[in-house]
C-alpha cells in the first residue's frame, strides 16, 4: 500500500472528499497511462494537495514506489459526488460507510470532512489483518469522538454480523455508502435491505472506465 501526495498547481479546481481522480506520471521510464485513484485527503476549498492512496497489485501500481519525489503527473478530474449527495439531507443524518480492502480510501476523505459534524459507523472488512493500514488512525479517532463508531474485520461482512454493529436508528435514518467491488457491494446492500433499510437510504455511484 502507498500513500501518494500531489501538489496541485494554484489553478487547480477543489475537489470532495470522496472524489476520484485519474493520473497520469511524466517521469523518466514510468508509463504515461491514465489510471483512477481515490482521495483519501479531506476537502479544501483552496487545496495546496491532495492524497492517494494506492494498492500495489497491478503491474503498474506494483511500480508507484519506483516514482520518485517531485515527479510531474497530470490530472484528469475530480469526479464523483458522494460529498454532494450527503450535504443535500439533513446536517445531522447519521452515516454508514462500509469498505472493502483498499478501498477504505474514499471513506477516509468522508470521515476527515464529516467527524464531529454528523454521526458515523464506519465498517471495514480486510482479506487479512495486514491490509488494515488506517486502524490506528481510526481507533484513535472512536477514542476521541463519540459519534464515531468503527469497526474492522477480516472476511466479509455477514447479514447476522451487520445486525449487530448496526442501530435501529440507522436502519431508519441513516445515509449508507458502500465501496468495492461490483460484486460485494450489491452483496452487503443486498444484506441491508434484509435487515430493513431502503434503497433510498444508499449513495450508489460506480465509475465506468
Amino acid at each position: 500500500m502507498q500513500e501518494v501526495t500531489v501538489k496541485l498547481s494554484s489553478q487547480a479546481s477543489p475537489y470532495q472528499a470522496g472524489a476520484v481522480y485519474f493520473l497520469s506520471f511524466r517521469g523518466r521510464g514510468i508509463p504515461a497511462e491514465w489510471h483512477p485513484f481515490s482521495v483519501a485527503s479531506a476537502s479544501q476549498a483552496a487545496p495546496p494537495e491532495v492524497k492517494l492512496v494506492i494498492d500495489r497489485v497491478g503491474d503498474f501500481t506494483k511500480r508507484i514506489g519506483q516514482v520518485p519525489p517531485g515527479c510531474p503527473v497530470i490530472l484528469q478530474g475530480p469526479f464523483g459526488r458522494f460529498e454532494q449527495e450527503i450535504e443535500a439531507t439533513a446536517p445531522k443524518t447519521p452515516l454508514v460507510l462500509i469498505a472493502m480492502g483498499v478501498w477504505i480510501a474514499p471513506l477516509r476523505s468522508l470521515v476527515q470532512r464529516y467527524v464531529g459534524k454528523r454521526p458515523i459507523t464506519l465498517l471495514w472488512s480486510v482479506h487479512v489483518p495486514t491490509e488494515r493500514y488506517f486502524e490506528g488512525e481510526f481507533k484513535d479517532l472512536a477514542k476521541r469522538e463519540a459519534t464515531f463508531a468503527y469497526h474492522s474485520q477480516v472476511g466479509r461482512l455477514t447479514k447476522e454480523r451487520l445486525a449487530t454493529l448496526l442501530t435501529e436508528s440507522e436502519r431508519v435514518r441513516a445515509k449508507v455508502i458502500v465501496v468495492g467491488s461490483a460484486q460485494g457491494v450489491l452483496a452487503i446492500e443486498g444484506a441491508l435491505l434484509g435487515l430493513g433499510f431502503k434503497k433510498r437510504q444508499f449513495i450508489d455511484e460506480r465509475l465506468t472506465i
